[in-house]
């Protein structure tokens, strides 16, 4: 008999515990872990954000390209920006791997939520990005022979 009521005690006292972790897990989570930390226009920070994937470590061609569309924002950035707002490029690698490059366009537009994709460069990546990707950014400017 008492060992019976003890047991319902612990039992309780843990469904209990359970219920308050639980509870101070989602607060926690909510205010603290936060989806598309970025916003393709933050008009509090005056920025407009891109994404970029390209070839970073073996193609010149697909460095240059890239660094084409950097210094044109460090140009208008240098200016003042579009009406004030500052041009800013999130730029990943995807060694010219179409697999790489579907992972990185997906990143970049769902997680860091671009306005649009520039500068994708070649043929390969740019039909597996067209084929998949799960939003319907836009993108601007490819580069495909």
């Amino acid at each position: 008999m008492i060992f019976n009521n003890l047991f319902k005690n612990i039992q309780i006292k843990t469904l209990l515990l359970t219920i308050l972790i639980i509870i101070v897990t989602a607060y926690l989570v909510s205010k603290y872990l936060q989806y598309n930390i970025y916003k393709s226009v933050d008009h509090k920070e005056k920025v407009i954000v891109f994404g970029e994937t390209c070839d970073l470590e073996n193609n010149k061609v697909s460095k240059s390209f890239s660094l084409g569309y950097q210094l044109a924002f460090d140009l208008i950035n240098d200016k003042g920006g579009i009406n004030g707002y500052k041009l800013k490029i999130i730029l990943l690698n995807d060694k010219y791997e179409p697999t790489i490059a579907v992972k990185n366009a997906n990143i970049l537009s769902d997680y860091y939520n671009v306005l649009a994709l520039i500068g994708i460069f070649g043929t390969p990546t740019l039909l597996a990005i067209l084929n998949g990707i799960s939003s319907n950014v836009p993108i601007v400017g490819p580069f495909s022979a």
